[in-house]
């Protein structure tokens, strides 16, 4: 007569399901951790810019963040110094 023979299919239940939430538990502490220790927020997807009077009005902050993707595509070598000064000219005449 084994050790589990005493406890009965409930008692086998019991510790399938306890192992189980385990588990789980184990999962949902591993992704809490690594979002908190990731620092929440990616490059780029961060709260938008402030508009109004004390953020400025919504088509110069468009402007903008208009200007910084033109600048990163040129930094990454996306677009060539030619088309980057002609579309940061027809920015400026907006």
């Amino acid at each position: 007569m084994g050790y589990w023979n005493g406890m009965g299919g409930w008692g086998m239940g019991l510790m399938v399901l306890f192992g189980v939430l385990l588990l789980a538990g184990l999962v949902v502490l591993i992704v809490v951790l690594v979002r908190a220790l990731g620092g929440g927020v990616r490059p780029g997807q961060g709260p938008p810019p402030p508009s109004g009077p004390a953020g400025g009005s919504a088509p110069e902050v468009g402007a903008v963040r208009a200007r910084q993707i033109l600048a990163e595509r040129y930094a990454r070598g996306e677009i060539d110094t030619e088309e980057y000064q002609a579309r940061m000219r027809a920015l400026g005449e907006v």
